[in-house]
């Protein structure tokens, strides 16, 4: 019996046959995903797939994406209608440096809503600084991400990621 997890290299939910994909590993393993939470195919996902057989549905928020392509409440009710039909979701957003100006305006607002969200830690460069290590105190303050590690590729008992020994990753074509 194996964890199968979907993450990484675009949605999930806009394969063409990821609900057949799902059907049939979740009739022995367990599966878990990323996905932006906007395909209308989650309406078949809580409608065909055992809650118990999914370890995870991590939602990825994109603020800034939502806003832009009208679909934040989209986002909104199919978190809700996860979690109505006994998923274990969880929403972040990545803690982007420009974001920090108005992280309590979003922490308001999805509160409202009744999405709960963290931030994680951004990896990668922004405005010529490389980041995680170009957090203020201030920013890792108001995204609430100071005692998040800084470091990537790291399992849940502090050892490096054996990738390779006992992951393997298949890309859309097979490979």
């Amino acid at each position: 019996i194996f964890r199968i997890s979907f993450s990484g290299q675009g949605e999930p939910l806009l394969i063409p046959n990821i609900m057949e994909v799902f059907e049939a590993l979740t009739k022995e393993h367990f599966i878990s995903f990323n996905t932006n939470l906007t395909p209308g195919l989650i309406n078949d996902f809580v409608r065909k797939i055992d809650p118990a057989k999914v370890v995870s549905v991590d939602a990825s928020l994109h603020i800034k994406s939502l806003e832009k392509h009208k679909m934040t409440e989209t986002f909104v009710r199919h978190y809700h209608l996860c979690k109505a039909n006994g998923f274990n979701i969880t929403a972040s957003e990545v803690a982007y440096p420009d974001l920090a100006k108005d992280v309590s305006f979003f922490r308001s607002y999805f509160k409202e809503r009744g999405v709960d969200f963290f931030f994680q830690r951004f990896f990668g460069e922004y405005e010529g600084r490389l980041y995680p290590d170009s957090y203020t105190t201030e920013e890792e303050r108001i995204f609430g991400i100071i005692d998040q590690p800084s470091y990537l590729m790291y399992n849940s008992k502090g050892k490096k990621c054996n990738a390779g020994y006992n992951v393997g990753f298949v890309k859309n074509n097979g490979d």
